[in-house]
């Protein structure tokens, strides 16, 4: 120590102990080891295995998806869920409700084609959605069991073609779409072993004598068929409904007198198959349909009868009528005879 120096001095860079750039070079030590220094860094060694940080804002380091996991809520119970493609839903998952942009008329957009952009609705809160081939609103949602009103607008139901069914990958209660084969015909699946078809026409498809075999019958009885192909068939002799015979006798017709037989048409016409003329003495017959003369006839004294086959028919209109004229040409009275034979249509 210098003469007139009583106090030790500090050590420093220089002797200017006022100066802020001048440090006091010391060394602190716990008696065994002293604290270090790393580039001006104090060095720390943290007993506790971890630490628990209390901070209103920490930026601690980007958050990846890859290796940091956080969950979205409310601040209270409510967390939002993540619906993952496949997965099923639950009966109480919590979703984010969607938001659109109110665009009351759509022009072009001038985000690009791939870009990520907002749904649009009309003045209503009605979503604009494209058909294909121009744009249509849908303003009204249905709950189950509600009433169908007559002009609810809806969207046209989609499907998926599948040519060949398989076994799905969604499982038991999963949402999948509609299949139709390669015409666009929906595949459904009939549970029932049978199916009762009522319809008045049906036209399943053309049928054939090598597969279809068809019973015929009159509502009673079957047509049987023989072990050869034959059929077996009942001849019955009967005069059909709608044919008829008609007699007229004119008794004691007196000398040049006429006796007139009238048979009239109804329900439509009539066709006259033949006609008989007979008398006990001469006589002159004319035959007219309508008041035209079809034929004109005669015989002798001793009397005779004319069979008068109609070929072809004689055709009587509907309330007209056919007459057969029997004039007396003997010298006293006799008795005259006629028929009529045929079909009323």
């Amino acid at each position: 120590m210098a003469d007139g120096d009583y106090f030790a001095k500090p050590i420093s860079t220089n002797e200017d102990n006022n100066a802020v750039g001048n440090p006091i070079l010391v060394q602190l030590s716990d008696g065994t080891a002293a604290i270090g220094v790393t580039t001006g860094a104090l060095d720390v060694n943290i007993d506790n295995a971890s630490l628990v940080v209390t901070a209103t804002d920490l930026d601690i380091r980007d958050l990846t998806h890859v290796s940091d996991s956080v969950a979205i809520g409310d601040g209270g119970s409510v967390i939002l869920d993540i619906a993952v493609s496949g997965a099923i839903a639950g009966a109480t998952d919590n979703g984010i409700a969607p938001k659109a942009i109110r665009d009351d008329a759509l022009t072009t957009l001038v985000d690009a084609d791939g870009d990520y952009v907002s749904l649009r609705t009309d003045s209503t809160g009605a979503l604009w959605v494209n058909n294909g081939g121009g744009t249509q609103t849908v303003t009204t949602a249905f709950l189950t069991d509600s009433a169908a009103g007559a002009t609810d607008a809806v969207f046209p139901a989609g499907a998926i073609r599948d040519d060949a069914l398989a076994t799905l990958t969604p499982v038991d209660g999963d949402y999948v779409g509609l299949r139709t084969d390669s015409t666009g015909a929906l595949w459904v699946q009939f549970t029932n072993t049978t199916i009762a078809v009522t319809a008045t026409d049906l036209d399943i498809r053309d049928l054939t004598h090598v597969s279809d075999s068809v019973k015929v019958g009159d509502g009673t009885d079957f047509l049987a068929v023989n072990t050869d192909g034959s059929i077996n068939v009942n001849v019955v002799s009967t005069v059909l409904a709608d044919e008829f015979h008609v007699e007229n006798i004119g008794v004691a017709v007196a000398q040049d007198a006429t006796s007139t037989h009238t048979v009239t048409a109804s329900g439509g016409v009539m066709l006259v198959t033949k006609v008989t003329v007979a008398g006990s003495g001469g006589i002159k017959y004319v035959i007219k349909n309508n008041a035209v003369v079809v034929m004109t006839g005669f015989f002798g004294r001793d009397g005779h009868m004319h069979d008068i086959e109609m070929v072809p028919a004689v055709e009587v209109a509907n309330t007209q009528a056919l007459t057969i004229e029997r004039t007396n040409r003997q010298n006293q009275a006799v008795d005259v005879y006629s028929s009529v034979f045929g079909r009323q249509l």
